[in-house]
């Protein structure tokens, strides 16, 4: 009986002094729907995760999550729908259920927006006393048989994204539920679930532009009422989104190391392992865990691939058709709208020239770009694929590509160098248009 008391305790105790009502796992980082799902679709297409979680293995009845994880847009990237699946062993305790996700994105800005979202779950709850080793089995306050329950709940949360800077809180087990078994005796034994506030917060911080090299700190607070604060700190080191490696910081149980790579554009596989500094590390054995992404382009996205791939071809190959420049000697004719226009265009020796106020344009930093000459060897109507775009052109030999957008024509210019006058511009656009794309031009932005 004592020891049966023990293993009850020790469940209930990680059920809830150590806030693990909510299922734990080490690569929120990577998708935090879970926790909350506010963040769901928004990484911009349609993703399927599965995770494997081994916790304590040196222990019988070692904590295990399996988890199914999918999310994707809808509505013109304006919401966000998915689901979550979970299977989740603790001792005698096994919880199996799902839920299905919402949330929508009100932007404020060019550069940040916020999500609200919401979740909605069924859980099965399962306890099989049969697996308890007591003295007295015929002891009317105890268990023997296999016990379950089902409930439904959900949580809540919201999210803000201003540039490289993401902050999110959320609420789970807003219902609180009460998971009741009855034992041989007829009692009522049960436990109330509490709520969980789960909140996250993580910054891009550019180290190295030109190899896209990037550092990610990242902080979890974990607020359970009448329990100790849990919070953890970690920061990653991202290469290009091909390659990670990071390491952390869990108060008071272990510190994690985790690595992960990207595979085809579409496969991302990632690995962490816990280091237990708590007293139980000597006898907790492993916890690690695996995570496996697919990502899929959506259909409209696929569609809009196309189009801009076509548009792309057009405008870096001919780009005096793009910005209507075929015509040059129909506007020296006309001459009146060089006055009435915002912009100017001519053609001299064979170099397209453009013209333009730099108010309306900004640059990487969604900031007023410097004045100057840019030799310009792309235009794109989707900035996704004018990044894209760029560190194809870094890797042809120049370093210092970038982009600059214009808010008057809603196109964004990748350039290779940006020089303070025209000749200078000169002397290097050959090498653009030899290297990078046979139609280069110059783009002049002036106050």
């Amino acid at each position: 009986m004592y020891k049966s008391i023990v293993i009850i305790f020790l469940t209930f105790l990680m059920l809830s002094v150590r806030a693990q009502q909510v299922s734990l796992y080490d690569h929120y980082f990577y998708n935090p729907i879970l926790y909350n799902p506010a963040f769901t679709g928004d990484k911009g297409n349609t993703n399927i995760m599965l995770l494997s979680r081994a916790q304590w293995t040196g222990f019988d009845g070692a904590l295990k999550l399996n988890m199914v994880a999918a999310d994707g847009n809808i509505f013109n990237k304006k919401a966000g729908i998915g689901a979550v699946f979970i299977s989740d062993k603790k001792g005698i305790n096994e919880r199996i259920g799902g839920s299905i996700l919402f949330s929508y994105k009100i932007i404020i800005s060019d550069d940040s927006h916020l999500r609200f979202g919401t979740a909605f779950r069924f859980l099965s709850h399962k306890m099989d006393f049969s697996k308890s080793v007591v003295k007295d089995v015929f002891d009317p306050t105890i268990l023997l048989k296999q016990e379950s329950t089902t409930n439904f709940d959900g949580n809540v949360g919201v999210s803000f994204t201003w540039r490289d800077l993401q902050v999110g809180v959320g609420v789970d087990q807003i219902l609180k539920n009460k998971a009741s078994f009855l034992n041989e005796a007829g009692t009522d034994i049960s436990y109330t679930q509490s709520y969980h506030f789960m909140n996250s917060i993580k910054y891009r911080v550019s180290v190295m532009k030109d190899k896209n090299i990037s550092v990610i700190p990242q902080a979890l607070v974990r607020v359970v009422p009448n329990a100790p604060l849990q919070y953890e700190a970690s920061a990653i080191l991202d290469w290009d989104k091909k390659f990670w490696v990071g390491a952390g910081y869990k108060n008071e149980y272990a510190i994690s190391v985790n690595a992960g790579i990207s595979l085809l554009k579409r496969f991302d596989i990632g690995y962490s392992y816990d280091i237990i500094t708590s007293d139980i590390g000597q006898y907790s054995g492993i916890s690690h865990e695996l995570m496996l992404n697919i990502k899929f382009p959506n259909a409209k996205k696929k569609e809009k691939k196309e189009r801009v791939k076509k548009e792309k071809k057009e405008e870096v190959d001919e780009p005096i058709e793009e910005e209507e420049i075929e015509e040059p000697i129909e506007e020296e004719e006309k001459e009146e709208p060089k006055e009435e226009s915002k912009y100017s265009k001519v053609v001299e020796d064979g170099v397209t020239i453009i013209t333009n106020p730099v108010e309306d344009f900004k640059d990487v930093d969604l900031h007023l770009p410097e004045k100057g000459v840019y030799i310009v060897v792309g235009s794109f109507m989707e900035r996704d694929f004018a990044k894209k775009y760029v560190k194809t052109i870094k890797a042809k030999g120049f370093p210092n590509t970038d982009w600059v957008y214009s808010e008057e024509s809603k196109y964004n210019y990748v350039y290779t160098y940006k020089f303070e006058t025209k000749e200078q511009a000169l002397t290097k656009l050959e090498e653009s248009r030899l290297k990078a794309t046979k139609g280069a031009w110059l783009l002049v932005l002036v106050k």
